[in-house]
């Protein structure tokens, strides 16, 4: 490095150098490749939530819509017994015995009646649920590809400075003669 380089790197009256301004660019620079970096790892970890969210609100789905269809069949063949033939088997009883078994086995009837529109309710729960989270992870990957997309331009952006900065110096250098 000739001397006058050196003076022209090192001088700069009243403010930074021109080495520490370079060095100053390659420090922001790397600062932005390794946020890009974390930005990418996070992108990565979302895409794998919300592909596990994806494959759990389709198997929930799947669960839903079969009891739903099995208690739309029990809610049809309700509605379509007349109410006589309710009365009917309780009160069509010969003796105490078919009295208490066809209470029992009405209670076991409406226990699982019961238990039904439980789990239809519960499984209801678990779609909205998962939806919601669904819809949050991807508003979250959205905001990450966007935080990566601003970050690959603030990194071009000051390699273009990085670049310039250099073309500056060595347009600015004393021009030596060849022998």
């Amino acid at each position: 490095m000739t001397w006058a380089l050196l003076i022209l790197l090192t001088a700069a009256p009243g403010g930074p150098s021109l080495l520490e301004n370079l060095d100053k660019l390659a420090k922001e620079l790397h600062t932005s490749e390794e946020n890009l970096d974390t930005l990418e790892k996070q992108k990565q970890s979302f895409e794998l939530e919300l592909a596990s969210l994806k494959t759990q609100l389709a198997k929930n789905e799947i669960g839903y819509r079969a009891i739903n269809v099995q208690f739309k069949k029990r809610i049809r063949s309700l509605a379509q017994m007349p109410n006589g033939a309710r009365v009917a088997v309780i009160g069509g009883s010969d003796s105490l015995q078919d009295y208490l078994r066809v209470q029992k086995m009405l209670r076991l009837i409406a226990g699982y009646d019961h238990e039904l529109q439980q789990e239809h309710i519960q499984q209801k729960k678990m779609l909205t649920s998962l939806t919601q989270q669904v819809q949050i992870k991807e508003n979250d990957l959205e905001e990450t590809i966007q935080g990566i997309q601003s970050s690959r331009e603030t990194l071009l952006s000051q390699r273009d400075k990085k670049l310039h900065f250099l073309q500056q110096i060595l347009d600015s250098r004393p021009q030596t003669k060849q022998l």
